[in-house]
């Protein structure tokens, strides 16, 4: 284990029957040197990733706020049959504090420290250029290049509006093929084990984006500590194709209309590290610099977005509410619809989104091979719900189990759904791009595409 930093600001160790507090963490077993240990990452960038031997973590994870330094050393007696001695558990407190890993005054100053850095840059930096093959257009163009042809992919890139791609008519990518695209769901996995199911859903997005679309309203999952529903941001995204700006003038308007009681600004901080709407910004950037390649005319306002991350609705399954009937909920898309409506704005919502999360990474006994039919089945009835824009039913379908598949682009969609059912939603309909599941043999992820349009889907389901 690191010793920590001989220094002044090396937090004291605790007194005799002090009960500290881990924050909520990460665990991910893996090998170091042959030696098996565990990973702790925060959810919310503000603690420093490290690495702990099984043991060390199992001492970690009895600092919950109930044992004392005495009761785990017992703890630790019971499952190894070794006393360990008590300075290495306040050695091992020490380092958690201050790696920013336990709740207290230490850990509040060191959040609210990066909260200001954060907040005084101009653009929130991308930090996940590891997920999508690098940090510049030269590495991440070839690399989202190759998810059109990748194993389960579409087979190419899109077939029209797209360099080398033969086109087939109308400038708009709607008009000739049918409704026009006024939604999209998108995966926030990351790209090297989701990519093939990215590929199917920017093909279409990139085939059917209209022409004269200039703003992105993109609902994310927020999995840090987010408190509010909704937590908004003053900055634009940067991505290695350029930064994804933000609408100045609709977010004003938003947050003078929304007669909520929640403060939309209060966890900005939660987009600084947070992925699922940093993959979303990433392609938009890609697709709208493709057609701007292919010579086509950018809209008469450039493209921008508004930026919203959405908090954990399992609140409103313990208390049998829904969205619908949640007032804060209410007062933010009624907010949304007007604000466009003001400014005139010809909007693509997006909503950057997972599906279950099951097995032992995620707390379960494991995942046998034979049940992943049987939650692909029920992945694909709760998306019935979300293709036909029923938001009640759609939570109803999630919350039916207490969320027993663990959904976290629950939020995102019921807000894409919201705000759809306030636009046109009458005249909407939706369509399933594709699905896919990620297994590694104990646990899954799984994820979809999917398209909303003005009218009609233009054609056949891509994925058939």
């Amino acid at each position: 284990m690191t010793e920590p930093p001989a220094s002044p600001e090396t937090p004291p160790s605790p007194p005799v029957g002090a009960r500290p507090r881990l924050r909520y963490v990460e665990a991910q077993p893996i090998e170091v040197e042959g030696q098996e240990m565990v990973a702790m990452r925060d959810p919310e960038g503000i603690a420093d990733t490290i690495a702990l031997p099984v043991p060390l973590f199992f001492v970690a994870a009895h600092l919950d706020g109930d044992h004392d330094p005495t009761a785990i050393q017992l703890a630790f007696l019971k499952q190894f049959g070794a006393m360990l001695p008590r300075e290495r558990v306040d050695e091992l407190i020490d380092l958690l504090e201050a790696k920013g890993f336990i709740d207290g005054p230490g850990f509040d100053a060191r959040r609210n420290e990066q909260r200001e850095a954060f907040l005084a840059l101009a653009t929130r930096p991308a930090t996940h250029g590891g997920a999508y093959g690098g940090t510049t257009a030269e590495e991440v163009g070839p690399f989202l290049e190759d998810q059109w042809s990748r194993e389960g992919g579409p087979g190419g890139p899109p077939r029209r509006l797209w360099p080398g791609a033969a086109a087939d008519g109308d400038p708009d990518g709607d008009a000739a093929r049918g409704g026009r695209l006024r939604a999209f769901v998108a995966p926030h996995i990351d790209l090297h084990r989701g990519g093939a199911c990215y590929g199917w859903t920017f093909r279409e997005v990139a085939e059917t984006l209209p022409a004269d679309a200039d703003t992105f309203v993109v609902f994310g999952t927020c999995h840090a500590g987010q408190e509010t529903l909704f937590a908004l941001t003053t900055k634009g995204y940067e991505t290695p194709f350029g930064t994804l700006d933000p609408d100045d003038e609709l977010l004003r308007e938003v947050l003078a209309r929304c007669d909520g009681s929640e403060d939309l600004l209060a966890d900005e901080i939660c987009h600084r590290n947070e992925h699922s709407i940093e993959f979303q910004a990433l392609y938009i950037q890609y697709i709208l610099r493709k057609r701007a390649e292919a010579g086509l005319p950018p809209p008469a306002r450039p493209p921008r977005a508004l930026f919203v991350l959405c908090g954990s609705f399992h609140r409103m399954i313990l208390e049998g509410s829904t969205p619908s009937a949640h007032p804060d909920f209410q007062a933010f898309v009624a907010a949304l619809h007007a604000a466009l409506a003001a400014l005139d704005r010809r909007p693509v919502f997006v909503a950057g989104a997972d599906l279950a999360h099951v097995g032992a990474r995620f707390g379960d006994d494991g995942l046998p091979k034979t049940r992943l039919d049987e939650i692909g089945e029920a992945d694909r009835t709760t998306l019935e719900k979300v293709v036909a824009l029923d938001l009640d039913a759609f939570h109803a379908d999630i919350a039916a189990d207490r969320d027993a598949r663990r959904i976290c682009g629950h939020a995102p969609i019921a807000a894409l759904l919201g705000t759809l059912a306030s636009w046109r939603g009458d005249e909407i309909s939706g369509r399933l791009v594709h699905y896919d599941q990620w297994y590694d043999g104990e646990s899954s992820v799984t994820y979809a595409g999917l398209t909303f349009f003005d009218g009609e889907p233009p054609g056949e389901s891509p994925d058939g």
